[in-house]
């Protein structure tokens, strides 16, 4: 309360309560792996195992997700991150920690590739806990204001934020690029208090088991004008017929051995997803699989051809450019990158230091059909067998992912991105000019994985069935 006297404490007469149903769209990280500041994208577990979403998690995101509403800047100001425009101050934002049971977590391994050598990066191996989707959160928050009508103002922000929140391009937990921490909304509930009178005091910090003045789902949230705009994309494919698809991980879940005589060494990625308070299982392809597989390697490796100076190197998952370099030496800041750096890899997908622009979700695979196979490995010199291995095979996989591009980020080069997406995707798609198979996903992308798109779709506001779209899983 720096800087805020009690007298100017007394002037917030009202405050606007809301209480906001989320389910996760998609699986929600828990640890990211990263160490030392704190970050608001940082979900926790408590001892006993409970989902813990603190209140600043949660102040983060309906402070990133105003800034993209026109005419949400001041608003955005109030609640977070200060500037001396703004003055001192206690945020009016108060946000409730909440609390949910996970029935099961996922273990999602992975390992950091090298941008330049297409293979994993030495001492680069990591794994990541995920709740799985179709959890429910709820947020609730209180928010002060000095009269009725600063209230009113604010709750219609707020709603319009809820739409932006709910269309995903905002999330909690991390991931961002990867499609994780996405949520649907479900319902919004509303209350205004008068604070000067003590009976109404007495519900300020009470969310459970209270009347409410107004209570909406998810199709009464109006559809706002956005200051902040970016481009979302449904993308519709499937894997060639007559080709297999190997998105590979090293544990069954646990309904898919009894399917099997022969136990696979590896196995198609499963997700688990809570439904109606069970734990059921889907094939998914990750999203990071597509984004790596489709977009990542295809354009940097057309910018090593036709712009060289235009793509650096990196250490370590840090850009390694001369102009990065004496950034980091200056500022002392070993991670940082440089506001110049002109690197498009940095810009469209990110390093270490910098986030991407470029978000691709999770595919969940519609009517998966899989097939266990035997392989034999030989030897390169001698040609005998060195060891007999199975895995498990998607031989037919139809599948949808979304793409997401934030125009927002500073130079970020948006319009230039969305047109190598563009042709990138015309090159996958049916009846192109791309030699075919051109395009592989898949952990044996050498033999199998051949991609083609059926259809793609650009998302608009205007667009009829909105929340259909969105909810898609």
């Amino acid at each position: 309360m720096t800087g805020q006297t009690n007298h100017e404490m007394k002037r917030y007469k009202v405050a606007l309560k809301m209480s906001v149903d989320f389910r996760l769209r998609t699986p929600l990280l828990l640890r990211s792996g990263q160490e030392g500041e704190f970050a608001d994208s940082a979900i926790e577990k408590t001892p006993e195992g409970h989902l813990h979403v603190n209140g600043y998690v949660w102040a983060g995101l309906l402070r990133r997700a105003i800034q993209r509403v026109s005419g949400g800047e001041t608003l955005a100001g109030r609640i977070g991150k200060y500037d001396e425009s703004s003055g001192p101050g206690v945020s009016p934002l108060w946000c409730e920690s909440s609390f949910a049971m996970p029935l099961d977590t996922d273990i999602k391994p992975g390992n950091r590739l090298s941008r330049m050598y297409g293979s994993a990066e030495d001492g680069a191996l990591y794994s990541d806990e995920l709740v799985p989707p179709g959890l429910g959160l709820a947020m609730s928050f209180n928010y002060f204001a000095e009269m009725a009508e600063d209230v009113g103002t604010a709750k219609a922000f707020f709603l319009k934020t809820l739409r932006v929140i709910h269309d995903g391009i905002e999330n909690i937990g991390g991931g961002w690029s990867y499609g994780l921490g996405r949520l649907d909304v479900i319902r919004v509930r509303v209350r205004n208090l008068d604070l000067t009178k003590a009976e109404e005091r007495a519900l300020l910090w009470n969310f459970d088991d209270l009347q409410w003045d107004e209570e909406m789902n998810r199709s009464e949230l109006p559809f706002p004008e956005l200051f902040l705009p970016y481009k979302r994309l449904r993308v519709k494919a499937h894997i060639l017929p007559g080709q297999l698809m190997a998105i590979h991980s090293g544990y069954p879940a646990f309904d898919t051995v009894g399917h099997y005589f022969e136990y696979p060494d590896t196995f198609i990625y499963r997700q688990s997803y809570f439904d109606s308070g069970s734990v059921r299982t889907q094939v998914v392809i990750p999203g990071k699989t597509i984004r790596q597989a489709l977009f990542v390697v295809p354009l940097e490796r057309k910018l090593r051809t036709t712009e060289p100076d235009a793509i650096c190197d990196t250490v370590g998952g840090v850009c390694s450019c001369s102009i990065c370099k004496e950034h980091r030496n200056a500022s002392g800041k070993k991670n940082e990158i440089s506001p110049k750096c002109e690197c498009k890899r940095c810009r469209w997908f990110g390093s270490t230091g910098r986030s991407g622009i470029i978000a691709v979700s999770d595919a969940v695979v519609h009517n998966p059909d899989a097939i266990v196979l035997s392989r034999v490995q030989l030897c390169e010199h001698s040609m005998q067998n060195i060891q007999l291995f199975s895995g498990e095979y998607l031989r037919k996989a139809d599948f949808e992912f979304d793409i997401l591009v934030d125009y927002t980020n500073p130079g970020g080069g948006g319009e230039e991105l969305l047109g190598e997406i563009d042709c990138l995707l015309e090159d996958i798609a049916k009846d192109s000019n791309a030699p075919p198979g051109w395009h592989r996903l898949g952990a044996t992308s050498t033999c199998t994985g051949q991609v083609e798109i059926e259809e793609i779709r650009e998302f608009e506001w205007a667009d009829e069935k909105a929340d259909e779209i969105a909810n898609v899983c």
